[in-house]
């Protein structure tokens, strides 16, 4: 509601909207003389409309049920605390261990940890939102979900009057913890929907994505990322005494063991992984261990429904995994996190689990991803037949069954007993998945207590039809080593006319051909990152890297280009082609 004085007609107009809350909904305008009378009409409808006195809205607003509340705005500090940083500009070496040293360049990147927080649509830069504000919003949901729940029990019940009324009452109850959430956890992805609801009527929408689901997730997404963007706002601050690499390593109280790809460990892991993966590589394989899993997993290491599961997640989320351990909340790239509810997600399957791990590395594909192996005490299992039975007091995990699953023949158990089932993938003939349970895709299992999770082994995957350099998807047959480019096709098109004349009369008077100046200058190429100049990805490149044609020929330009424009060559190249 407002009142604008039309200074051309000399009156005054009175503009109101309505309709449902986070809706443009519909407005009206209506003229008056004077302004009194503008006032007066605004103050009637304020009254009418809120149940209080526009005079005492600022002392004593009472909400009241079925009325219109005053939602004030949220103004949160916008400093930026945390922007792009680089973790090699630090003059102090580091003491990891190489793979170490790389998987820690991954989880730190500012790239993929501002990923995954502009997917939140938080409102808020990135390190201000405090683990507090996180905390009370978290309060906030769950006293939302149970009114949700109680709203529309008493709202089926339309025939009794008493239940009728009560619908009312958690219905508006439900409405101010949307605006208490709505006040902690600003959004910034739709202007002129203030408030967001976190109504959801799960006996209508079995495979719609909930509200309270949503937010739920993107909590969990800002409790891993908040934890981040302190460790490195510190490791910043302490660059000059410490790599701050080496520091994020230790802020995670965590031990990653590299593990040598002639142990049994690595091979059986990497035979489980690629029964059921296509497309990818394994880059490395560490052996986890967090001190606090070691306790709280205890009581469970000897259950004898123990399965070894995959678990996958975005790389800006890792750091917080390997600190505070997996927590419960469902997935959100797929749909299947509403069916199973609030837990923690497993798959037996690389590529089921593998589908929430993709991501973006500035405007491009990740080529490389993380994915966490878990010992997991699924305990007494319930099979999900229908979402609204599920029941977390009679069943330690939920198991949803898929049309193709890891062959059952293909079954080992290691020493301590823990199951693992290899592919290839066969299709589900157990007898239950065909007596009308709910089918995915892929068997998908969630357990209801975190304490049932132990970390066993993080995995560093590359898809192998991303070029290492323009980070572009190209097809497993368009790309390959730097060295298998035969650059028989190269037209010299990063040089002008004048350049190409030249360059091909140096490498004439070299009596060497294309390819062989390509081979004995990359390695020097990249073992003095001069790809960097073009080309910035998120792992350093090695000569088994797979690049595509287009940037092999653009990295001979840039070796040519060195020559000949170095002290050692005779021939200079006046006016060289800027890039």
């Amino acid at each position: 509601m407002s009142i604008i004085r039309n200074r051309v007609l000399d009156l005054y107009v009175l503009w109101t909207r309505w309709g449902p809350f986070g809706d443009e909904g519909q407005h009206q305008t209506t003229p008056y003389l004077t302004k009194e009378e503008a006032v007066s009409e605004f103050k009637s409808i304020f009254r009418s409309k809120t149940g209080n006195v526009w005079e005492e809205r600022s002392s004593s607003f009472i909400a009241k049920p079925e009325k219109y509340e005053i939602l004030n705005e949220s103004h949160h500090p916008k400093d930026t605390l945390l922007k792009d940083f680089d973790f090699m500009v630090s003059s102090t070496p580091s003491n990891l261990p190489d793979g170490v040293f790389n998987v820690m360049k991954l989880i730190c990147n500012y790239q993929y940890l501002s990923r995954v927080y502009t997917d939140t649509y938080i409102d808020m830069p990135l390190g201000q939102v405090s683990q507090k504000r996180i905390d009370q919003a978290y309060k906030t949901l769950l006293e939302a979900r149970e009114l949700n729940d109680k709203y529309y029990t008493a709202k089926k019940k339309y025939s009794d009057r008493e239940q009728a009324h009560m619908a009312k009452l958690y219905g508006f109850e439900l409405m101010q913890k949307c605006f208490e959430y709505s006040r902690l956890m600003p959004h910034n992805n739709q202007s002129n929907k203030i408030v967001r609801s976190l109504l959801h009527d799960k006996y209508r929408n079995y495979y719609k994505l909930s509200s309270y689901e949503e937010e739920l997730a993107n909590l969990l997404d800002l409790t891993y990322v908040g934890f981040a963007a302190n460790v490195i706002l510190a490791a910043k601050h302490r660059m000059n005494e410490i790599s701050p690499l080496d520091y994020a390593y230790r802020a995670l109280n965590c031990t990653l063991r590299e593990l040598d790809g002639k142990e049994t460990e690595y091979s059986m892991i990497k035979s489980y992984m690629a029964s059921t993966s296509e497309g990818h590589e394994l880059v490395n394989v560490f052996a986890v261990q967090r001190d606090e899993e070691r306790t709280r997993f205890g009581p469970f290491e000897n259950s004898p429904n123990r399965r070894l599961l995959w678990h996958g997640s975005r790389i800006g989320n890792f750091m917080g995994i390997l600190k505070q351990g997996l927590r419960g909340a469902p997935n959100t790239t797929t749909n299947n996190g509403a069916l199973l509810g609030t837990g923690v997600y497993f798959a037996d399957n690389f590529t089921k689990s593998l589908n929430y791990c993709q991501d973006h590395y500035i405007s491009t594909c990740s080529p490389y991803m993380i994915m966490l192996l878990c010992e997991v005490a699924l305990g007494e299992v319930q099979i999900c037949k229908d979402t609204g039975d599920i029941d977390s007091t009679q069943y330690d995990s939920v198991q949803a069954l898929g049309e193709t699953i890891p062959n059952p023949f293909h079954t080992i158990f290691d020493k301590r007993g823990m199951r693992l089932t290899f592919g290839p993938c066969v299709k589900n003939n157990d007898p239950e998945f065909e007596e009308g349970y709910l089918r995915f895709n892929h068997n998908e299992y969630m357990v209801h207590n975190e304490n049932r999770v132990k970390i066993r082994y993080l995995l560093v995957v590359k898809n192998t039809s991303i070029c290492a350099l323009c980070l572009h998807s190209k097809g497993n047959d368009n790309i390959k080593p730097f060295k298998n480019h035969e650059l028989s096709d190269y037209k010299f098109d990063h040089f002008n006319d004048y350049e190409k004349e030249i360059v091909k009369a140096y490498i004439t008077n070299q009596q060497q051909n294309i390819k062989e100046i390509f081979d004995s200058n990359i390695e020097s190429y990249i073992s003095n990152g001069e790809y960097k100049k073009k080309w910035d990805v998120p792992l350093d490149v090695t000569l088994e890297s797979k690049v595509c044609t287009s940037c092999s020929e653009y990295v001979l330009s840039m070796i040519l280009e060195d020559i000949m424009t170095s002290n050692d060559c005779s021939v200079d190249i006046p006016g060289k082609k800027k890039r």
